[in-house]
C-alpha cells in the first residue's frame, strides 16, 4: 500500500512535468511567432517603398469562338523609368456575363512558385469589386483610377473600354518586397470558351534613386 502511494506520486509528478513542458513549448512557439511577426513588420515597413514594378512584356491574344470581340489592343508605356499598361477593348455585342481565370507565377528553379491560381471567377462580381482576394483587391483599386472597366456588367457593344497607365501599387503588397520576376495570365471566358487572354511579364526590383546611381557609378 505504501509503495503504491509512492508510485502514484511519482506518476503524478511525471504527468505534471509533461503537461508543464507542453505549456512551455506552446508559450515558446507563440513567443517566437510573435518575434517573427514583429521583425517582419519592421523590415517590410522599411523596405516596401524601396521596390518598384517594371513591365517588360504585355500581350493580348484573341480566341473568341463566340465572336464577341471587335477590337483589342495592348501596349506598355514608353517611359522606361515608370512603365505602365494600356489596353483598349470594343465588343461586337453586349456581354452580360463572363468568367475570369487568374494565374500569377514567380519563376524559380527547379520549380516555379505559384503565387495565385484562381479559376471561374464571376467577372461581373469581380468588376463590381465584390471579390475579396487581397491581390485582386489591389489590382482593382489600381484600375479604378485609370479605367472604365469597373462600370460592371453588362458590357455594351460599340463602346470603348480601356485602362490607361495601369500600375500595381507595391506599397500595398508587402509580401512582394523582394526582387523577382513575376508573370501573370488573365483569361476572359464565356460559357467555357476563351474570348481573350492577357499575358504580363514584369520585374520587381529595388528602386534606384539619383544618389544610389551616383554611388554605383
Amino acid at each position: 500500500m505504501y509503495y503504491t502511494k509512492i508510485l502514484r506520486i511519482i506518476l503524478t509528478v511525471i504527468l505534471l512535468q509533461s503537461k508543464l513542458g507542453k505549456v512551455l513549448a506552446k508559450v515558446s512557439q507563440c513567443f517566437v511567432k510573435y518575434i517573427i511577426h514583429i521583425t517582419t513588420f519592421f523590415v517590410v515597413t522599411n523596405l516596401q517603398s524601396n521596390f518598384e514594378l517594371t513591365y517588360t512584356e504585355f500581350n493580348c491574344t484573341v480566341h473568341d469562338p463566340k465572336e464577341f470581340v471587335e477590337k483589342l489592343s495592348c501596349s506598355i508605356s514608353k517611359n522606361t523609368k515608370r512603365s505602365s499598361l494600356f489596353t483598349e477593348l470594343v465588343f461586337k455585342k453586349d456581354l452580360k456575363h463572363f468568367n475570369i481565370n487568374f494565374l500569377v507565377v514567380l519563376p524559380r528553379r527547379p520549380v516555379n512558385f505559384v503565387l495565385l491560381n484562381l479559376t471561374h471567377l464571376n467577372g461581373c462580381q469581380l468588376m463590381a469589386n465584390r471579390v475579396q482576394a487581397p491581390f485582386l483587391q489591389i489590382l482593382l483599386n489600381s484600375m479604378k483610377r485609370v479605367s472604365n472597366f469597373m462600370q460592371g456588367c453588362p458590357y455594351k457593344r460599340d463602346t470603348l473600354y480601356y485602362f490607361r497607365g495601369l500600375r500595381l501599387n507595391l506599397d500595398a503588397m508587402p509580401a512582394l518586397s523582394f526582387e523577382t520576376d513575376m508573370k501573370l495570365w488573365v483569361d476572359f471566358m464565356y460559357e467555357r470558351s476563351k474570348l481573350f487572354q492577357f499575358y504580363i511579364d514584369s520585374r520587381i526590383q529595388l528602386r534606384r534613386n539619383g544618389s544610389e546611381a551616383k554611388q554605383g557609378a
